[in-house]
């Protein structure tokens, strides 16, 4: 990024925050007003702020956890379809304003009123001109060597320890350092380096998030796991770490990061695993907080996996179908009427189940394969990594076996019920056995397991 771009970015943000005295620059470190969009769900998270400038009174604005990020945040959001081109001005700071500002502001006069605050920002910079841009760099991806690799594994050293050798070398291992920044910031994960990464990359200063492969007993985040802009926790595990798990589904769509996002605006902080069984966590693993309604989340971390959870059989144009409780009218599985055929499924992704102590009968949004393997890994993990060696499979329950063990609460959860493709006494066999079977590999093995 040009310095005179890097004005042109203060620019905005001394007009959108009022020199940095709005509510949303306060209680959101936002600087640019962004409105909260599903290309930002990987760094911030929506808050809603009164605000005068909106008919309503009021509107969801983007809350980063530091400036840095909020920078970063403001080159993804320019990704949006509105500013699509904004690149062809990156070397002129007053066209790209104009640019941008057709979209960004209702106002005729918006450019001209930030480009009027550019002398301001200069100075701001302790610049007396524009100076030259950074360097370009070229697209590089594996195989890829040279002085611009070796910039990018120190850039990656710096923000991310990722631990790389700086040899420019573009390996296997800066490639996968690579791909989990992307994963990080909620870009297309292809390992490539374009223009819009070093874009991001380079405006990171003072930000650090710990993506080394190596993982290591006493880190707090599943090195396999996509890590998420922190949410809000209530309170750590006593000793430091949890000592049991509870499984859950989230009786919902195929929407992880949503499911995150929407989990810390209410307070309930789980992980939460996709259809493809990939985890997203959002919280270090010594802290936690209310998520199944009764005192075991004092000592238990949540995982909600991803399934519509119990449906009912219905039919649709003469066919089969079962139908989740979003597929019916305005929610409500009571109307008997669905207005949502396409979210019905088929038979071969439902599964029925007889009641078996806490498990419910009925049929169930069948967990996939590739998720009963990850939650495996999950809960050994858990076990593995646990520096005070008390985590206990006997700990690990469903949400149905917690809310039975509750009198007051007794039959009002069925989760994991049919979900899953054993009862919940069997899955505490099963992760004996893998943990037994863990236990007798090498550790490089169980390492390798769990980096993967």
């Amino acid at each position: 990024m040009t310095l005179s771009m890097k004005a042109a970015c203060l620019s905005q943000a001394i007009l959108e925050s009022g020199r940095g005295t709005s509510r949303v620059a306060n209680e959101c470190l936002n600087f640019w007003g962004m409105k909260m969009r599903p290309e930002l769900e990987a760094i911030a998270i929506g808050k809603e702020v009164e605000v005068i400038t909106e008919t309503s009174g009021k509107a969801v604005f983007a809350k980063f956890t530091s400036t840095d990020i909020a920078v970063a945040g403001w080159l993804v959001f320019l990704s949006r379809p509105y500013y699509i081109g904004w690149e062809a001005y990156k070397n002129d700071a007053e066209e790209f304003l104009r640019h941008i500002g057709r979209n960004w502001c209702p106002r005729r006069m918006y450019a001209d009123e930030v480009i009027g605050l550019m002398p301001e920002a200069l100075a701001l910079l302790k610049i007396d001109k524009p100076l030259p841009c950074v360097p370009e760099f070229s697209l590089l991806k594996r195989g890829a060597t040279g002085s611009d690799v070796e910039t990018l594994q120190h850039e990656l050293n710096e923000h991310f320890d990722a631990g790389l050798e700086e040899d420019g070398d573009f390996g296997p291992k800066t490639q996968d350092a690579v791909q989990k920044v992307e994963a990080l910031l909620g870009t297309t994960v292809d390992g490539i380096v374009d223009s819009d990464f070093w874009s991001v990359l380079l405006t990171l200063q003072g930000l650090r998030q710990d993506i080394t492969p190596a993982p290591s007993a006493s880190r707090e985040y599943m090195p396999f796991a996509i890590r998420m802009p922190e949410i809000p926790t209530r309170w750590m595990y006593e000793g430091g770490w949890p000592t049991g798990g509870i499984l859950h589904f989230t009786a919902g769509r195929d929407n992880p990061r949503d499911t995150v996002v929407y989990l810390g605006k209410v307070g309930y902080p789980c992980l939460v695993m996709g259809r493809d069984g990939k985890v997203y966590q959002a919280f270090p693993a010594s802290r936690g907080g209310y998520h199944c309604g009764t005192s075991h989340h004092r000592y238990c971390f949540g995982l909600e996996v991803i399934s519509a959870g119990r449906c009912t059989p219905c039919s649709v144009d003469g066919a089969t179908k079962y139908a989740p409780w979003f597929a019916y009218k305005g929610g409500d599985p009571a109307s008997g009427i669905i207005e949502k055929p396409d979210d019905c499924f088929e038979e071969d992704q439902m599964r029925f189940v007889n009641r078996n102590g806490s498990r419910r009968e009925g049929w169930y949004n069948k967990y996939t394969k590739l998720q009963e393997s990850a939650i495996v890994k999950v809960f050994l993990w858990y076990k593995w990594a646990d520096p005070t060696n008390r985590f206990d499979f006997g700990k690990v329950i469903g949400h149905d076996e917690a809310c039975d063990q509750d009198d007051r609460l007794s039959g009002a959860k069925v989760d994991p019920g049919g979900a899953l493709s054993m009862c919940m006494p069997e899955f505490r066999e099963l992760l004996n056995q893998k943990w037994k079977e863990l236990m007798e590999m090498p550790k490089i093995e169980q390492e390798r397991y769990f980096s993967g």
